[in-house]
């Protein structure tokens, strides 16, 4: 998965374009697939160079605008892209 990523690309206050979101539900998902820990928001949040907190609300996000699944009732952390963020991020011509 190569998805052009840099360190900090959001800033706090910002508001990214939806492709971000799109990005980072499918980063979320391979650190989710990657780690097989609960530390993926902890991953993602020194990746991103942001704290835990806010990388929780972008997650939420992404699940709000359609990006993202939400868990089963009991199972936590399980999520899976969307058609919506995969064809998001097909026309945007970042590779999955």
């Amino acid at each position: 998965m190569n998805l052009q990523l840099t360190k900090g690309p959001w800033r706090k206050g910002c508001t990214p374009d939806p492709i971000e979101y799109a990005k980072l539900a499918a980063v979320y998902v391979k650190t989710l697939n990657e780690s097989h820990r609960h530390s993926t928001n902890l991953i993602l949040a020194i990746h991103y160079q942001v704290p835990v907190v806010t990388i929780k609300e972008r997650i939420r996000k992404c699940r709000m605008m359609g990006l993202l699944t939400y868990p089963g009732k009991g199972v936590r952390g399980k999520s899976a892209m969307t058609y919506k963020a995969i064809e998001m991020l097909r026309e945007a011509e970042v590779s999955i």
